[in-house]
């Protein structure tokens, strides 16, 4: 069992307060409302649509409304208390539930238009809610214990679902699969209420409300290496995209039915359980080959879609680009801390943040519009052919490993 708990990131469990692991469970519950039926959202939006840019616009809402309600979200976090936040969260999901429901009934767009937005307020209410509970509860030796348990219990929760899912489906419209996140969002209260929460934390809302003021500002104080890796940053957002959302309307569109959907969906979110142990990995690594590695994978991946585009391949592939995914925004993530100066971590976190929703958001719409030009093998090709350059670019002209303030920079985080 202690391998088992050192790769669930548990071993550090006893470390956790009571508190965290109410707001663990509380998010474990309601994830696993969202694994029966989030597998098959791009199916369901798809449904909705005349185009694969139409659905593209469709995802997209949910990422733009994030944007929108992040620096304002942050800066009434400095106002209201984390739980309130979240109980806040849990009304915007008891909505979102609904309105797919009533899209799948109805068959309006306008549910899935109001749905998405929902989605979006909510996730934003609830990370800003959780991730400024847990700096604030947690032990300054039992952070990344508090961290890696939300997590790694809410991504089992959501397997766990999306397992049970996969035999619903065959019985279940997937409306009734999306309408378990109101229940299970309703059984999410429970923990949440009966949560104690001290003072706001003012330090990590004004924190977040800042790296979004100063997005352009702190920019122009950026050197090469920075702009760099803010460019594999969004590079990054956009493969993860095409493997979540496109990649499953390929399979169905190529004839993969919605058990097959869900399945591609499971095999490709398991690296993102691995993520704690994957870091270890990229410790110890040189960074700047294994970057060069992943990147070079990645044309081999969307090639392989673009001209076999089977199932198999599909999946296989989906599951590389994921592990790359997690490899590679580790990897950007360890460049930033040394790369970047002490007092730029605020505004420089902020900033790749946005860079990388940023991507999300307009993916979808960009990745639909020449889907609807040349085809989904097309589109897969076209994103090889940005895959090559990058990784091209990367190998000649390297992330600088020259740290601007050396001395604002332990020792122990220099690159190998």
């Amino acid at each position: 069992m202690e391998p088992l708990n050192r790769f669930l990131a548990f071993d550090h469990l006893r470390e956790v307060p009571r508190g965290i692991k109410k707001v663990a469970w509380s998010r474990t519950i309601r994830w696993i409302g969202w694994g029966f039926g989030e597998s098959l959202i791009p199916i369901f939006l798809l449904s909705f649509s005349h185009s694969f840019t139409e659905t593209g616009m469709l995802k997209s809402i949910y990422d733009v409304i994030f944007l929108v309600s992040l620096p304002v979200v942050s800066m009434f976090a400095d106002e209201l208390s984390s739980k309130v936040l979240l109980v806040l969260a849990l009304v915007a999901y008891l909505f979102t539930g609904a309105s797919y429901l009533f899209a799948g009934l109805t068959g309006l767009a306008l549910f899935i238009i109001i749905a998405r937005g929902l989605n979006g307020l909510a996730w934003c209410l609830d990370t800003i809610g959780i991730d400024t509970y847990l700096r604030r509860s947690a032990g300054v030796h039992s952070e990344a214990a508090a961290f890696g348990y939300v997590e790694s219990l809410g991504n089992f929760g959501w397997l766990l679902a999306a397992i049970i899912g996969f035999f619903l489906i065959q019985f279940v419209p997937i409306h009734w699969l999306l309408f378990m996140i109101v229940p299970t969002s309703l059984l999410a209260f429970l923990p949440i209420l009966h949560l104690r929460d001290g003072k706001p934390n003012t330090t990590r809302a004004a924190h977040v409300f800042h790296s979004y003021q100063v997005f352009f500002e702190g920019m122009r104080t950026w050197h090469t290496g920075q702009y760099r890796a803010a460019w594999i940053a969004l590079l990054i957002s956009i493969v993860s995209t095409m493997s979540s959302f496109f990649l499953p309307i390929a399979a169905y569109e190529n004839g993969a039915n919605l058990q097959q959907v869900i399945l591609m969906t499971v095999i490709f979110t398991i690296p993102a359980l691995g993520a704690w142990s994957i870091a270890n990995v990229v410790d110890r690594i040189d960074k700047h080959r294994a970057l060069i590695v992943l990147l070079a994978t990645l044309p081999l991946s969307f090639l392989a879609v673009a001209l076999m585009p089977s199932y198999e391949i599909e999946v296989l592939a989906a599951f590389v680009m994921q592990v790359i995914v997690v490899c590679v925004d580790l990897i950007v993530q360890a460049y930033i801390t040394v790369i970047s100066p002490r007092q730029q971590y605020g505004s420089v976190t902020g900033a790749i943040d946005g860079i990388k929703e940023f991507g999300a958001m307009i993916t979808p719409v960009i990745a639909g519009a020449v889907a609807d030009m040349a085809g989904l093998q097309g589109m897969f090709a076209v994103v090889c052919f940005v895959t090559i350059v990058t990784a091209a670019y990367v190998y000649h002209h390297p992330i600088s490993r020259r740290v601007p303030d050396e001395a604002s920079l332990p020792p122990i985080m220099m690159l190998p």
